[in-house]
């Protein structure tokens, strides 16, 4: 998101957090922990996939999509 921070969460943040969602799954998917169809929402599979992401790299598998998991998964590419 490239706008103003005005405090209203509206459809161009909605694109913005769609789009860092399905950047997240892309990840995910690629290093194998992601099977299911890239769609930028983050539900059950998604925050699973996280989670084993996180054991897999002994981060706090919170199923959070933090800095520091974000981190770890854009590092290795």
């Amino acid at each position: 998101y490239e706008g103003p921070i005005d405090g209203v969460f509206g459809p161009r943040s909605t694109q913005a957090v769609s789009r860092m969602n399905t950047r997240i799954q892309q990840l995910l998917s690629k290093k194998g922990f992601y099977h299911k169809d890239i769609d930028g929402l983050i539900g059950k599979f998604s925050v699973d996939a996280i989670k084993e992401f996180q054991k897999s790299r002994a981060l706090e598998d919170s199923g959070i999509p933090n800095r520091e998991t974000l981190t770890a998964l854009k590092s290795e590419f």
